[in-house]
């Protein structure tokens, strides 16, 4: 029995998803098989399923694996959940993603065993799996991840990183990831960008970029419609994404489609000035 099946009783016991989690999975362009390691109760798989996303989830609770089937029948969701232990699974290379989500404390005890696991897990992935890794940013965390994105980048693997505070995006900067999120918690789920939030962006582009000009920096908190898509990307941002604007819109396809040409036009206009 997992000494979590007696408090799964609970039900949702988590919460729900990081916003800025589901909103890298919502805006990226392509969707595929998705393995969630550790996936409890369903909170990260039933949403990522609702996006389109074919979900495997793994997780040594019978209890959080049958609450989680039973509800994402209920919500005529196809998902597939094995009680298994995730640091014995091994059939790691038919993923295009790969996600644990607070699965990593890296206490004494158990650091050799967790970096054990991320690097078998980057080695037995196939060419091209994105793999995400959610994490808190307490004691070393964030120094053995910057080991985890250095081991990445020699095996060709993109990372991306989420800062939510101009201090924490020139901090995560320094660790090198290939893409920084930059996200005002305040923004998140329909917050509307004022004047000096867009000024913002500038900064924050302009801090990350003095520490490594080879980041790719995205804002994507507070972006509701095509005209947000469009301002942000004219102030500077190099991508942008939503999921409440898309999923909250009287027709999320047409609205997706506006997004993309914004994005478009900002980014064309942005070049011919620069020519």
């Amino acid at each position: 029995m997992s000494s979590y099946d007696k408090q799964y009783k609970t039900v949702n016991l988590f919460g729900e998803p990081y916003p800025e989690l589901i909103d890298f999975f919502s805006t990226h362009p392509k969707r595929g098989r998705l393995l969630d390691l550790g996936s409890g109760q369903g909170r990260d798989a039933i949403p990522l399923a609702h996006l389109g996303y074919n979900v495997t989830a793994i997780d040594k609770s019978k209890v959080g694996i049958k609450q989680m089937i039973l509800k994402s029948q209920k919500e005529g969701l196809k998902i597939q959940g094995y009680v298994e232990d995730i640091y014995k699974y091994n059939d790691l290379s038919k993923y295009d993603f790969i996600l644990l989500d607070s699965m990593f404390h890296f206490y004494k005890r158990d650091k050799n065993k967790e970096t054990s696991l991320i690097k078998r897990i980057i080695l037995n992935s196939k060419i091209g799996t994105v793999i995400v890794f959610c994490i808190q940013d307490i004691g070393k965390n964030v120094e053995i991840l910057n080991k985890t994105i250095k081991r990445a980048d020699k095996l060709g693997l993109a990372t991306i990183v989420c800062a939510d505070t101009l201090e924490a995006s020139q901090a995560v900067a320094c660790l090198a990831p290939n893409i920084v999120l930059a996200e005002s918690p305040e923004l998140i789920s329909g917050g509307k960008r004022t004047e000096e939030e867009a000024k913002a962006v500038k900064r924050i582009n302009r801090k990350i970029l003095a520490i490594n000009p080879k980041i790719a920096v995205m804002h994507s908190a507070g972006i509701t419609d095509e005209l947000d898509v469009y301002n942000v990307i004219s102030t500077g941002a190099e991508a942008t994404g939503s999921t409440s604007g898309i999923l909250k819109a009287e027709n999320p396809f047409e609205m997706t489609e506006r997004m993309v040409k914004a994005v478009r036009k900002a980014w064309d206009e942005l070049n011919l000035k620069a020519d």
